[in-house]
């Protein structure tokens, strides 16, 4: 920032192991072992205020669907430090958004930390809405989907393990800022304007909190309807299964009851006519009345050629039966 008294300076870090910037961080005042603690454990939800200091993790988006991704800030009376190891798109989209108001910051630099917290939070609010919208397609892929496809689950899984620790955090988080917010009067580096824009940051943090809390309610619809999938698949299966064994159960009683080693089923079957009309007709006969009975009965049967997810066809054709 130019024409003012407040500096704002960012650090990019190549990796939460990277030491480069520990001697640019203490000429700064910045504790650098403590931003390298927290930025290794990914999840910090402090938000410290006192009166001749603002520390605490900020949020914005990552790069490449990479989840959210956490960053160090530092405010006293000269200066904003900002610490990160990503999200460059986001915090791209920061500067951007600054720039359009630099007039507003340059004549009131008081407001500089709460606008640029607000940025980096409305970038994350779009990976949670882009990923809401992800997760809703994929409710519905396995809802149209009948058979189970390991990719929808892997799919699923990775939504999870992107976002669940975050989403776990992040209510902690709001609560730190609403308890450092309680009484902002005593904030000596800040003017009214500058405690406004941190209460509307607050505001901020709740809605994002709210938009986290749709987003693990659609994760859990998706996964009961990923398991529903599963139960119908199974009992589809199960049905099928019923109906080949109704179907081949008389024959199965035939070859018990011609196997039995007694003499007189012996002396009745010893010509080919015979064997033609006991080993061959009868079965074919047998197979044919059941499955006529069970059409009698309500079921229909049918053997179409299904396809899975994502227009790959099944290896073989599958007989199904519906009961009304």
């Amino acid at each position: 920032m130019q024409d003012t008294n407040l500096s704002w300076i960012d650090i990019r870090l190549d990796s939460v192991t990277d030491t480069s910037a520990n001697a640019i961080m203490q000429v700064l005042g910045v504790d650098a072992s403590a931003v390298s603690t927290q930025l290794q454990s990914g999840l910090g939800t402090d938000f410290n205020l006192s009166p001749a200091e603002i520390t605490g993790a900020a949020w914005l988006a990552g790069d490449n669907n990479v989840g959210p991704q956490q960053a160090r800030f530092s405010l006293d009376a000269q200066r904003l430090v900002t610490i990160r190891t990503g999200g460059d798109a986001a915090f791209t989209a920061v500067q951007a958004q600054l720039q359009t108001r630099a007039g507003l910051v340059t004549n009131q630099p008081s407001r500089l930390l709460g606008f640029v917290l607000q940025a980096m939070q409305t970038t994350l609010q779009k990976t949670l809405t882009d990923m809401s919208v992800q997760v809703g397609l994929l409710d519905m892929e396995i809802i149209t989907t009948t058979n189970p496809n390991s990719l929808q689950t892997a799919q699923l899984v990775g939504y999870r393990q992107t976002f669940q620790p975050f989403a776990m955090r992040f209510p902690a988080y709001v609560i730190n800022v609403n308890a450092a917010l309680i009484d902002p009067d005593t904030i000596t580096i800040l003017n009214q304007a500058g405690i406004k824009e941190l209460q509307s940051f607050a505001t901020l943090s709740a809605s994002t909190a709210s938009m986290i809390e749709n987003l693990v309610d659609g994760i859990k619809a998706t996964v009961q309807d990923l398991q529903s999938q599963v139960v119908n698949w199974q009992g589809v299966r199960i049905n099928q299964l019923t109906v080949v064994t109704i179907v081949f159960l008389p024959i199965t009683f035939l070859t018990g009851y011609f196997g039995m080693n007694f003499q007189w089923i012996e002396n009745l079957v010893e010509t080919e006519v015979a064997f033609l009309v006991l080993g061959v007709a009868l079965p074919i006969l047998l197979v044919i009345l059941s499955v006529l009975w069970l059409a009698h009965r309500g079921f229909r049967l049918s053997f179409t050629r299904h396809r899975r997810q994502r227009s790959r066809p099944n290896s073989a054709t599958t007989g199904t039966a519906k009961s009304n």
